[in-house]
């Protein structure tokens, strides 16, 4: 009688952990999605005094998106972090790493 009910307590412990896991198991992209993210949160950080600091220096119009397209990078961060689903990431981080490199070579805009 004991043994049935150890193993009654084993099959409820790993149905209650198979539950709290994907069909298919922890997706293993999803650790390398974060890196991802905060590799380019780095390297956000980097040029972003920069730009800033050239602001004053641009026309208006630059000035506007230069603005426009540090905004659209914290967004893009924002919306990796906080994605549901690694295919949101995906379409998130591609935005904001093209939105860096751009920047990165000329952040006059």
């Amino acid at each position: 009688m004991l043994r049935i009910l150890h193993a009654t307590a084993a099959a409820v412990a790993m149905l209650s952990l198979a539950a709290c896991t994907a069909p298919g198991g922890i997706d293993p992209a999803a650790p390398i999605a974060v890196a991802k993210v905060d590799q380019l949160q780095g390297r956000f950080d980097a040029v972003q005094p920069y730009a800033v600091m050239l602001l004053p220096y641009l026309s208006v119009e630059r000035a506007a998106r230069l603005r426009l397209v540090l905004a659209g990078i914290e967004r893009a961060l924002i919306a990796a972090r906080l994605a549901a689903t690694v295919a949101d990431r995906r379409a998130a981080l591609a935005v904001a790493e093209q939105a860096i490199a751009r920047v990165e070579k000329r952040p006059a805009g």
